[in-house]
């Protein structure tokens, strides 16, 4: 019994003892400050040096051996530098090549990068552009149920507000409609066009479309 006793206090004794030490921590293991915020000033400085760095990979003869480093440049400024001008630019370079420089085109890749800009800079300037530059490239591949989904939050806005500063969402909506089939909707919209913007070039091309629908129905 004396033995027992004697052996359970030893433990007792060490167990005791281990909790007042301190296990010493790897080096990879302790916590870095963490990374001080650049200035806009000092981030826009930077991105214009790997900017910079882009236009002269444009240069080169062959583009399409460029164009993986510039999309790793482009994704540079947008995550080291965020606050900078051109981190606005850098998504409308991506979505431009991955539309324009690859085949097939790739189209999700360029739709999940515009939904990334929407989140970070709703308010952007720069936003027009990008949805510019995506309905028409639904609308040159004949792509119309995506262009009648895109165009479809400014068809919206235009009926809840009852402004509508350009033609052109409303006529590639409306487009959208008459290529999906739908002549009653399609017609609501050229009409308007024709009606709001009787010198544009969408008008011209709606008088046309409504001749067209006009046959269809007989």
């Amino acid at each position: 019994m004396t033995h027992k006793l004697l052996a359970l206090s030893i433990i007792a004794l060490f167990l005791f003892s281990c909790r007042g030490m301190q296990i010493e921590k790897k080096p990879e293991e302790l916590l870095l400050p963490e990374k001080e915020k650049l200035s806009p000033e000092v981030q826009q400085e930077k991105s214009m040096e790997v900017f910079e760095e882009i236009l002269e990979l444009t240069l080169e003869e062959d583009r399409q051996a460029q164009v993986p480093k510039m999309e790793i440049a482009y994704k540079r400024i947008i995550s080291e530098y965020p606050d900078s001008v051109l981190a606005g630019e850098s998504y409308l370079r991506l979505i431009m090549i991955n539309l324009n420089d690859y085949a097939p085109p790739k189209i999700q890749e360029a739709e999940e990068i515009y939904q990334e800009f929407l989140r970070k800079y709703p308010n952007s300037s720069l936003r027009l552009t990008i949805e510019d530059t995506i309905a028409r490239f639904y609308y040159k591949n004949y792509l119309w149920q995506k262009l009648f989904e895109f165009c479809t939050p400014q068809v919206r806005e235009f009926v809840k507000s009852g402004r509508l500063n350009s033609p052109f969402f409303l006529f590639l909506f409306s487009e959208a409609n008459f290529n999906l089939g739908d002549l009653i909707e399609a017609e609501k919209g050229f009409k308007i066009i024709r009606e709001l913007f009787p010198s544009s070039t969408e008008a011209i091309i709606a008088n046309d479309r409504l001749k067209e629908i006009k046959i269809k129905k007989r």
